[in-house]
């Protein structure tokens, strides 16, 4: 299942639902769940419609100001999928991201909870999107401790979360509405959960930096969330 949380997001869901319409996975075998949490335009009504032409079986759930981390949770917990692939309503997945990191899905040993893959963000800058560095997060040996290395950030849409893992850990802290991505990651590795990465050619998602990007809109908050995520493992 593809989770899709959205909030306003009218200048960039259409994009951002038609590169999962693009994936070369068997589409019979994928759903879409959006998750409009409160939304005052019209994303609900765009992304009915836009689902209702696709070959993709797709739904709208609808909360109120739920925030990322409680949207995604009503998102996979409608979800009976065994494998769960989060993505915010305003970045992309390259077309072959769900099938790689799928079939890695089928062999890896059931102790993995999470399959993740390079990625890399994207700026508007001056009209005009710019491709930032590849990130290529490696978390091996010392799981937890890698994962607090900036280095090593494994952005929510990179990566695929197995259902089971999301089920023990208790989903997203609702709580927090920046770094609640780092938080989810950091208990499943603390429970034992495994990583396991699937290398390729590129990145396989696009995190589009923009104005209203929620880790841009406020830094103190940004930078607290990321101390609570040094104390949780501490």
């Amino acid at each position: 299942s593809v989770v899709i949380p959205v909030h306003n997001g009218i200048p960039w869901l259409k994009e951002t639902l038609a590169s999962v319409l693009h994936q070369t996975y068997p589409h019979e075998l994928l759903d879409v769940i959006v998750v409009d949490d409160g939304s005052t335009d019209s994303s609900s009504e765009v992304a009915d419609a836009f689902l209702a032409e696709s070959d993709i079986a797709g739904r709208i759930v609808s909360v109120s100001d739920a925030g990322p981390g409680g949207a995604r949770n009503a998102g996979w917990k409608a979800s009976s999928a065994d494998w769960i692939q989060f993505l915010d309503a305003d970045d992309l997945i390259a077309p072959g991201k769900i099938a790689a990191q799928a079939r890695a899905a089928t062999v890896v040993d059931t102790g993995v909870s999470v399959i993740y893959s390079d990625w890399q963000s994207i700026e508007m800058l001056r009209g005009a999107w710019t491709p930032g560095e590849i990130r290529a997060p490696i978390v091996s040996g010392d799981v937890t401790a890698d994962l607090l290395e900036s280095d090593n950030f494994i952005a929510t849409g990179s990566q695929i979360f197995r259902r089971e893992s999301l089920v023990c850990a208790g989903g997203f802290n609702e709580q927090f509405r920046l770094i609640e991505d780092v938080d989810l990651l950091l208990r499943i590795s603390i429970a034992g959960g495994g990583f396991h990465r699937v290398s390729g050619t590129g990145p396989v998602f696009q995190y589009r930096r923009h104005e209203g990007s929620l880790s841009l809109r406020d830094p103190r908050q940004f930078i607290e969330g990321c101390l609570r995520n040094a104390l949780l493992v501490e």
